[in-house]
C-alpha cells in the first residue's frame, strides 16, 4: 500500500506564487484579457489603449491577485468609465467661460450650449472577461 506525504511548502510554491501553476495560469489569463480589452477599447488618441493594463500582487491572507483595468489617474484618463458603459443624451455648457469654441466643416463656431446625443458602450472590460472566462 502506498503512503501519502502532504509537502506543504511545495504546494505553498504551486498555489501561493507567481512562478507556480497558478500563479502562471492566472498571469496567461490576465495577459490574454488585457490583450482582448486593447482590441477591444475605440481608439482616438490611443490613450486609453495604451493604459490598459495589469497588476500582479497577493491579497492580506497569501492568494495571488490580479487586476486588468485601466491604469492611471481619473484626471489623466477621465473618459475610460463613460467610454465603457455609454453615456445618455446631454447638454453641455461652458463652465468657466461664456461661450463653447469648436471647430466644425472647417469653420471656428462659438455656443452657449450644444446637445450631445450621448455615446454607446463599448464593454471593453467586462464583454473580453465573459468571452475568456
Amino acid at each position: 500500500m502506498a503512503a501519502f506525504v502532504f509537502n506543504e511548502p511545495a504546494m505553498d510554491f504551486e498555489f501561493h506564487q507567481w512562478e507556480g501553476m497558478t500563479g502562471r495560469y492566472l498571469r496567461e489569463k490576465s495577459e490574454t484579457l488585457a490583450e482582448m480589452a486593447r482590441g477591444t477599447c475605440g481608439v482616438d488618441t490611443g490613450l486609453l489603449k495604451a493604459r490598459i493594463g495589469t497588476e500582479y500582487g497577493k491579497m492580506p491572507n497569501g492568494e495571488l491577485a490580479s487586476n486588468v483595468g485601466v491604469t492611471g489617474s481619473v484626471t489623466q484618463i477621465g473618459y475610460a468609465y463613460f467610454h465603457h458603459e455609454g453615456t445618455m443624451p446631454h447638454e453641455i455648457h461652458p463652465r468657466f467661460k461664456r461661450a463653447l469654441k469648436f471647430t466644425m466643416g472647417g469653420f471656428i463656431v462659438f455656443a452657449r450650449r450644444v446637445y450631445h446625443p450621448g455615446t454607446r458602450a463599448v464593454k471593453y472590460l467586462t464583454g473580453p472577461m465573459r468571452a475568456l472566462f
